[in-house]
């Protein structure tokens, strides 16, 4: 109905479209491609996750707000139930963010960090190096998949 609206008043719905789901700054275009690069998946195939660092931002010139919809890639594989992104701040915490696809409740997972969120997707932040702030949240997404 939305469109119909718009090409009604003469808008080119093929313009907005392209602005909006497929025009991209060549910033976002280099962090995915560190990020993807980056990606890891558990041994056990249902737990995959990126790391977005801060290095990684001054050497593409992208912006936190270019890396919005990251966590997609992870949960895009198929036996992946709970997709993390891991993004570095300015501080050395980590910024959690978590999406699962059917069975895990990671709200309940991001409150045992302080965090927030609904079922199926949730963020906390947890301060360590990467290796401690994976280990922590790992004890806790594990034994759910």
């Amino acid at each position: 109905a939305v469109a119909s609206e718009l090409v009604s008043h003469k808008i080119d719905v093929w313009q907005v479209a392209l602005n909006c789901f497929e025009t991209f700054s060549l910033g976002r275009m280099e962090l995915m491609k560190i990020v993807v690069g980056s990606m890891e998946v558990h041994r056990n195939k249902k737990l995959a996750w990126i790391v977005l660092k801060q290095k990684d931002y001054k050497k593409t010139g992208a912006s936190q707000e270019d890396a919005e919809g990251f966590i997609n890639y992870p949960r895009s594989i198929d036996s992946v139930e709970v997709a993390v992104a891991f993004k570095e701040q300015s501080d050395g915490s980590y910024k959690v963010s978590m999406r699962s696809k059917n069975y895990v409740d990671v709200a309940s997972i991001a409150l045992e960090f302080e965090g927030g969120g609904h079922i199926r997707a949730s963020g906390c932040g947890i301060s360590g190096s990467l290796n401690q702030v994976k280990k922590k949240l790992f004890s806790k997404i594990i034994p759910n998949l």
